[in-house]
């Protein structure tokens, strides 16, 4: 889950060498950002109680700390009943080295400029460590991922292509196919999801076939600033579409948003959900 939470925007965009560093630059923020403090509360919750006045629900809690060349450090998520944190450490050509999150540590080694391997690492003391390790094997703009977990092959992902300037085209994975689809300033504007009809056959020969069944497809659109406007989700054998809207109501000096409000729909009748989202933005200066 922190992993998931940690790496939300890097995997996203899969950037530049598929080693899931978060910076700056990944999380759209301008300046020389050092901590952000980010906390999305229930709005509809909060009001007068007799003479007192009753707080929103928060909803989640997040705080970003990062070093002075952009590249997060430390990360923070929190809710009720759950607190989850990670350690990101890099090397002295600023490469992601290791991200230590509770009792999971990830740690990436490179050969040149490129990734070679990743290793997932779960600690467990009734079990036995939990290894995944992935490696990696380049050729042009596409690579091939095989996964291993604790010694034994597990499944190849046979093509990952990539636009020129390093950002996910197409991502092939074990039963599905994803395609992003991008504007020229390296913006996401539609991730489609295809299911990939595979198995083992009659003669127990494994068998991997891509088809034309679109199973999901994500719509984002940006504001005038570049930030997210809306997302859509829509589930293309269900019919189902959620709508995620954000509209920006503060910014600070370097033009980071501080304050705005989102609005959750779908076309299940269901009544729609409003969240007001606040950042405390902490600058080196």
């Amino acid at each position: 889950m922190i992993f998931v939470a940690v790496a939300m925007t890097a995997v996203t965009t899969f950037a530049q060498s598929y080693d899931y560093v978060v910076s700056l630059k990944t999380e759209g923020l301008k300046g020389p950002v050092r901590l952000v403090n980010h906390r999305q509360v229930d709005s509809s919750t909060s009001g007068w109680k007799g003479c007192t006045v009753v707080k929103p629900t928060l909803m989640y809690a997040e705080v970003w700390i990062f070093a002075k060349d952009g590249l997060l450090q430390e990360y923070i998520y929190s809710e009720k009943n759950c607190c989850l944190s990670s350690v990101h450490t890099y090397d002295k050509r600023g490469r992601l080295k290791q991200i230590k999150c509770n009792d999971t540590e990830i740690r990436f080694s490179y050969k040149g400029k490129r990734l070679k391997e990743s290793k997932r690492i779960v600690y467990d003391r009734r079990l036995r460590n939990d290894t995944t390790q992935y490696n990696f094997k380049y050729q042009g703009n596409v690579v091939t991922i095989d996964c291993i977990r604790n010694g034994e092959y597990e499944f190849g992902i046979s093509s990952v292509e990539t636009y020129e300037n390093g950002l996910l085209m197409m991502w092939d994975r074990y039963d599905d196919r994803i395609l992003y689809i991008r504007n020229e300033q390296g913006q996401l504007l539609k991730e489609l999801t295809y299911w990939v009809d595979c198995g083992y056959d009659d003669n127990d020969e494994w068998y991997r076939k891509p088809t034309d069944s679109l199973e999901y497809c994500y719509e984002y659109t940006y504001t005038d600033r570049g930030d997210l406007a809306e997302k859509r989700e829509m589930g293309m054998r269900s019919g189902e579409v959620y709508i995620t809207s954000y509209t920006y109501l503060e910014y600070d000096a370097y033009g980071n948003w501080t304050r705005r409000r989102v609005k959750y729909t779908n076309n299940l009748g269901e009544e729609a959900r409003l969240r007001d989202e606040i950042r405390q933005i902490y600058y080196y200066e």
